[in-house]
Parts: structure tokens; C-alpha cells; sequence
């Protein structure tokens, strides 16, 4: 379960590597300045909204993929108990261990 927590933190950093602009997935770059844009006109502040700030947070994503692939894994082979809590703690520390590295190494901002 900890593979899943690495895989989980791995989609995560590349997801939100390539939403940048020039890059695979630069139309959702581009829905993501709409929105944002539409956001600052209708409130008047520069903070983004949270669903933005949610897709491009590198932090943000990985514990939400760990439990569901985790709870996938869980309903699918019906480990016991303590061992599924042990996993799912695992793997949601390997996800933001991997998270994390991938930050520090390419932080782009």
C-alpha cells in the first residue's frame, strides 16, 4: 500500500508539472487563468479561487489519490484492519515524501 501512496504522490507531481503553460496540458492552464480571472473580477481579490489553487497544489492531491486507491485496494483484496491502517498511513506518507522531493527539486515558481 505504500507503492500506491508513491504512485499517488508521483501522479500528482506530474500533474501539476504539466499544467503549465507551453506544456501538454496547457488548456487546462488556460481554463485555470479564465477562471481565476473571472474569480478576481467578481470578488475584487487576487488570491485565486480554491479549486484553482486545489488542481495546482502539488500538496494538495496526493492524499486524496492515496485513499482512493487505497480504499479500491482495501475493498478489492480485504486485508486485515491493522494492516489496512498501517498502508494507508504508509501511503500517505510516501505520497508527500515524493511530493515533497519533487518540489524541492523542481520548484518552479
Amino acid at each position: 500500500m505504500t507503492i500506491l501512496g508513491i504512485i499517488a504522490g508521483a501522479i500528482a507531481g506530474f500533474w501539476t508539472r504539466i499544467i503549465r503553460r507551453n506544456m501538454i496540458f496547457s488548456f487546462v492552464y488556460e481554463w485555470l487563468e479564465k477562471y481565476d480571472q473571472a474569480h478576481i473580477i467578481k470578488t475584487g481579490t487576487g488570491y485565486g479561487t480554491p479549486l484553482s489553487k486545489f488542481i495546482r497544489c502539488i500538496f494538495c492531491i496526493p492524499p486524496w489519490l492515496v485513499f482512493a486507491l487505497e480504499a479500491f485496494y482495501i475493498c478489492t483484496f480485504h486485508p486485515w484492519w491493522l494492516y489496512s491502517v498501517i498502508g494507508v498511513l504508509g501511503g500517505l506518507g510516501a505520497g508527500n515524501l515524493v511530493a515533497e522531493i519533487i518540489h524541492c527539486l523542481r520548484n518552479e515558481r
